[in-house]
């Protein structure tokens, strides 16, 4: 068994995946934040996180720490040097002493490296890799079906580019409150994933675009599900009641959010400002695919983060980019978890055992070598 351990901006979290792999036990706390905040400084989050994970791991079942094999944390927002928030140190310390203490590895990984593992093995794409079978039906590849290889093209046969068949190349499109990046991902040599920024936003994430907008409404924050459900009631004309500011895979929703608050001054009914909110993400979102596509030959896209839950997109997306085959979370891995830290852990252990395994060949083979020659 794995431990993962994640404190992000917004959540504490913790789980148990196996060997098959399954997710055996996990838990997540939301952090508390004032209605009608937009948020909240890193150090009232990194408080509240010293205080949530242990009470979070209590609810651990106690007959799994003595068959834990490692423990997997993560210990920043992205796997590129200089990447740091002050809430993921709350994690690691924990996750330090735990490892320590029982004696067993400590895996240490990115939070946006949890997020592809946990977007590939709830979409059926890991520990098998990137399959090429057909998808069964389009309802079942937007809903991120477990079966493995299941990816949506408007419904029609994906035609495989040779570079986006290759093994462990695919792009990634991590949508959040504290991400906005369409990404290039390679599987490196140490069980971990390589990124490369394709296209990102020049000013407010996604989900910050989503949550100033819904709390305005007033909403809850996080604001992204209860913006869903305002939007399912309003109008179709609505989608297109905002603009969408993208060019060559940069994305700014600073002005559009300003147009989307003028729009709640202007007394417009709040179902239809979530919807325009919704419609604006939409076409923001399929121009930097294209734009991606473009630049990478790659036409497989993983779509992880809080945002990629959102049932508007997941519907409509796949619709708009016409190369694209599209890999969805499932919505309970979307947002912020701790499955794919574990699941980090448990790939870099298995990839560290495997070339353990193969020195050992090497050397038993030079041995048997030395040993027949001497012998002759």
């Amino acid at each position: 068994m794995y431990l993962g351990i994640d404190t992000s901006a917004y959540t504490t979290s913790a789980a148990v995946v196996d060997d098959v792999p399954a997710c055996l036990w996990e838990k997540r706390q939301l952090l508390e934040v004032p209605l009608g905040d937009y948020g909240q400084a890193q150090s009232k989050s990194f408080f509240q996180h010293t205080v949530s994970l242990p009470s979070v791991l209590a609810e651990m079942p106690s007959e799994y720490w003595p068959r834990l094999k490692g423990i997997g944390v993560s210990v920043s927002p992205r796997s590129v040097e200089g990447s740091y928030m002050p809430v993921f140190r709350a994690g690691v310390s924990l996750a330090r002493v735990l490892a320590q203490a029982l004696a067993i590895p400590l895996m240490e990984t990115s939070h946006q490296e949890g997020h592809i593992m946990a977007g590939l093995w709830s979409a059926g794409l890991w520990p098998e890799g990137l399959q090429s079978e057909e998808p069964e039906t389009e309802r079942q590849a937007s809903e991120g079906s477990q079966l493995k290889g299941l990816g949506t093209k408007r419904g029609r046969s994906i035609e495989r580019t040779e570079e986006s068949s290759a093994a462990g190349r695919f792009l990634a499109f991590h949508i959040s409150g504290g991400t906005t990046e369409i990404l290039r991902v390679t599987s490196d040599t140490e069980g971990g994933w390589g990124t490369e920024i394709i296209g990102n936003t020049q000013d407010l994430h996604a989900g910050q675009f989503v949550d100033r907008v819904g709390v305005s409404l007033g909403l809850p924050f996080p604001a992204g599900p209860y913006l869903a459900e305002l939007s399912a009631k309003g109008s179709r004309d609505a989608e297109t009641l905002l603009p969408s500011s993208v060019k060559k895979g940069v994305v700014s929703f600073s002005g559009v959010e300003s147009a989307a608050q003028r729009l709640i001054a202007q007394k417009t009914v709040p179902p239809d400002v979530a919807r325009a909110v919704e419609g604006c993400c939409l076409r923001s979102f399929a121009k930097m695919i294209e734009y991606a596509i473009d630049e990478t030959g790659l036409d497989r896209v993983l779509m992880i983060g809080g945002v990629a839950a959102n049932e508007f997109l997941r519907a409509r997306l796949p619709a708009r980019v016409a190369r694209g085959c599209f890999y969805w979370a499932q919505e309970r891995w979307s947002s912020d978890n701790a499955c794919g830290t574990a699941l980090m852990a448990l790939r870099r252990l298995r990839t560290r055992e495997k070339f353990r395994m193969a020195d050992d060949i090497e050397a038993l083979s030079e041995d048997l070598k030395e040993y027949m020659e001497n012998g002759q």
